[in-house]
């Protein structure tokens, strides 16, 4: 499917910062990086729950919350809550998980993408390090330790 559109892709800046002086000295990094030729941003405010939700998944066509795993480049989910956790769990097309979570007071999770190949084989879940078969980022989904729910924020850039 070609796409037609009366804007051009763009490149996208990053830019990771820590700061600390411990002592008198300076600790701090900045490092920054870009990711070329993004054409669609998707950025999307969440209320998740006790009850496993899902924020991001993959498909063979683009849609409302579904994305194609080889155009996604930048994933970045954030925890907008000032005192509950967020857990996300991520889930490849083998059906491997990880699950982390997301501390509140805006604690953000990154994946990005090699620039080339998106999403696709970019992990493998295993007890041990014996072999890797790599899989496509399939799901990702989100659950509070409240019924009340907390925010969550999913930022994606994709390719054309």
């Amino acid at each position: 499917m070609t796409r037609s559109s009366s804007y051009n892709a763009a490149t996208m800046t990053v830019t990771l910062k820590e700061s600390i002086t411990l002592n008198s000295k300076d600790y701090g990094s900045t490092q920054s990086f870009t990711v070329a030729n993004i054409a669609n941003i998707d950025r999307r405010i969440f209320n998740v729950t006790d009850t496993e939700a899902t924020i991001y998944t993959t498909g063979a066509v683009m849609g409302p919350g579904t994305y194609i795993a080889a155009k996604v480049q930048y994933i970045r989910i954030t925890n907008l809550d000032t005192a509950k956790n967020v857990t996300l769990t991520i889930a490849n097309e083998n059906d491997d998980e990880m699950a982390i979570v997301l501390h509140e007071n805006q604690k953000s999770f990154i994946l990005i993408s090699d620039g080339t190949t998106g999403m696709v084989d970019m992990f493998d879940a295993k007890d041990s390090a014996i072999s890797y078969s790599l899989g496509d980022i399939k799901s990702i989904t989100a659950d509070c330790e409240h019924s009340d729910g907390a925010d969550v924020e999913l930022f994606v850039a994709e390719t054309l």
